[in-house]
């Protein structure tokens, strides 16, 4: 049996919405996607390289699937 692993990325706010690209999640008229980017550090890059960087299988959420 395969474990689950989870990334996820959460503002200390709570927020759970488009950490990646500026146009990423627009959703609700969300206006601040791409918010990791200008806070992030090398060391979180090479920590999610590293995760991604062996074969694994994805089983994204339904909305990412949608996107």
């Amino acid at each position: 049996m395969r474990k689950i692993r989870i990334i996820g990325h959460i503002s200390l706010d709570g927020l759970v919405q488009a950490s990646g690209g500026s146009d990423e999640d627009g959703d609700g008229d969300f206006e601040h996607g791409g918010w990791i980017v200008p806070h992030s550090e090398p060391a979180v890059g090479e920590a999610i390289a590293a995760t991604h960087d062996k074969a694994f299988d994805l089983l994204p959420g339904r909305r990412t699937y949608d996107i």
